[in-house]
């Protein structure tokens, strides 16, 4: 018998999903002017990351993960040192921004570190800056339609 990963159980319990979010966390290290990039980091993240003008030195792809959900449900990604992720998108009324995504970093023992919401389009990926000392973490988020 083959069990299906819990989030599948939960979109079949409430439909099909409306938005796909991914999240990509990169671990930011050093100091310098000449950044150097993990291969394995998506092009559009590196582009994103080199106009930031952040003065990490050394990037490193930790995680890509992307999730199927359906409007106003939280959805949870694993960070490092047991913190989390957790991402909420909603329809908006706009037509040029039609999505509402609400993110919160949240610690080990759920309390929120950092929480905003911003007004999106399909695709368009922002950037989640999570200074740890001389390091940082940072996160792609994106939403994209589901394929139908």
């Amino acid at each position: 018998m083959v069990l299906a990963p819990c989030w599948l159980h939960a979109l079949a319990v409430a439909g099909a999903p409306d938005v796909v979010i991914e999240a990509i966390v990169v671990s930011a290290s050093g100091r310098g002017t000449d950044p150097q990039f993990d291969p394995k980091i998506p092009a559009k993240l590196r582009k994103q990351l080199r106009r930031a003008h952040l003065a990490y030195n050394r990037y490193v792809l930790v995680s890509t993960q992307r999730r199927p959900t359906t409007f106003n449900a939280q959805v949870s990604f694993p960070l490092p040192k047991s913190e989390s992720l957790a991402v909420t998108a909603a329809k908006h009324a706009a037509a040029a921004y039609p999505l509402r995504v609400i993110y919160q970093v949240l610690d080990a023992k759920r309390r929120r570190i950092q929480k905003v919401a911003m007004l999106c389009r399909y695709g368009q990926m922002f950037l989640i800056h999570i200074p740890k000392g001389p390091n940082a973490l940072i996160i792609g988020v994106a939403t994209h339609k589901p394929a139908r």
